[in-house]
């Protein structure tokens, strides 16, 4: 709050407030003066329980908010709460990587596990079945304790699943690295683990995630329907695991070459700064 009130009190007539946490942007929108434009990022779909929603509404309805979205259907949805009014201040920016891409050898060190980490959204049960039916492969999660412990309920976990708790960027993107697949199991249609798509692509790890349309973008067409599968169905996650663990090695390069051909072709830092610039204009 007091970040976002010090930034509006030090803009100038006609400056433009940019905000990449949403909470802020917020704050900015409602506190800000009718000649300063308010960027405001990473709207996310709206939440039942959300207990920001009538400041959600305030900020929305002044006119020099821009809200950016990184799902269409998150725009589609947050209309249909807020009403039909505020459709033209909200815009789609693809989730892209801090910096360049960096891509790394395909076939370097790999470990034969499955992984699945990450907090918002995740669907640790499915994880938890897969891993209970698929006893030949070994699955390895990094998540948030209270939230995992919170989700299982003291759950004892298959002998061939691991979860490592509240690990720091670096070690959570090392066991990321070193899987044969990213899994994303999603609880719903809300969009998550964008970032660990990205990731799993830029170390050359093949991503298997829950059907989502935003997260389908980052998807050649023709590859879809190999790494995607229908949400919280574990017979569908296993069948896909096991498709693609029978792949070739030449095949699974492949994948990954598709992937990073199409990432560098639509979702690139440019693509996210013009999508902003026209807010600005």
């Amino acid at each position: 709050f007091f970040m976002s009130l010090k930034t509006v009190l030090k803009a100038k007539k006609g400056d433009c407030i940019i905000c990449w946490k949403t909470f802020s942007g917020m704050v900015a929108a409602i506190l800000a003066k009718k000649d300063q434009r308010v960027i405001s990022l990473n709207w996310l779909t709206p939440q039942e329980n959300d207990k920001w929603s009538f400041l959600r509404k305030i900020a929305l309805n002044k006119n020099n908010i821009r809200v950016g979205v990184n799902s269409l259907k998150t725009k589609e949805q947050l209309i249909e709460k807020y009403g039909q009014d505020v459709a033209d201040r909200i815009f789609y920016v693809p989730d892209v990587p801090e910096k360049d891409y960096s891509f790394e050898k395909i076939g370097g060190e790999r470990n034969n596990y499955c992984f699945t980490g990450g907090i918002n959204n995740r669907d640790w049960k499915v994880v938890y079945q897969t891993a209970k039916d698929l006893t030949k492969h070994k699955f390895v999660c990094a998540a948030s304790e209270k939230y995992f412990k919170e989700t299982m309920k003291g759950t004892e976990l298959p002998l061939n699943m691991k979860c490592y708790f509240d690990l720091s960027s670096n070690e959570y993107y090392e066991k990321l690295k070193k899987a044969y697949l990213m899994v994303l199991p999603l609880k719903d249609e809300r969009v998550a683990g964008l970032i660990n798509v990205i990731k799993a692509m830029e170390f050359g790890v093949l991503p298997l995630t829950s059907k989502n349309e935003a997260i389908e973008q980052y998807y050649p067409e023709k590859l879809r329907e190999v790494l995607q599968f229908e949400m919280g169905n574990v017979e569908t996650l296993k069948e896909k695991i096991e498709e693609l663990y029978s792949i070739s090695e030449e095949t699974y390069a492949g994948y990954i070459e598709e992937l990073r051909t199409h990432l560098i072709k639509h979702f690139t830092s440019d693509a996210a700064i013009d999508c902003i610039i026209k807010q600005i204009r």
